[in-house]
């Protein structure tokens, strides 16, 4: 079992609404999501193959929304993850 973070930079004026989604639904409650100013933090504490999946960051202001598709596959001993943008609702987050 391993901790597995993703941690993202924003960056937008208005600041933006932060949503996460784990296969287009909503994360489990037992996962920690930090929101700063500046940045958001997924934490999954005690991982498990279960956890492997899409997980999607969305940042939403007046302005427009911008997307980020993380694709984490816990595999045992190791923690693979892939990073996918997709930016909806132009124009992108200033």
């Amino acid at each position: 079992m391993h901790l597995v973070p993703l941690y993202f930079p924003l960056q937008a004026e208005p600041l933006p609404d932060i949503t996460w989604l784990k296969d287009d639904e909503p994360v489990d409650p037992w996962i920690n999501i930090i929101n700063v100013e500046g940045a958001s933090t997924l934490s999954i504490p005690s991982s498990k193959r279960s956890d492997s999946g899409v997980y999607t960051i969305t940042a939403k202001n007046s302005s427009g929304s911008a997307c980020f598709d993380v694709e984490v596959r816990v595999t045992g001993e190791h923690i693979q993850n892939q990073l996918h943008n997709r930016v909806r609702n132009r124009p992108e987050l200033p």
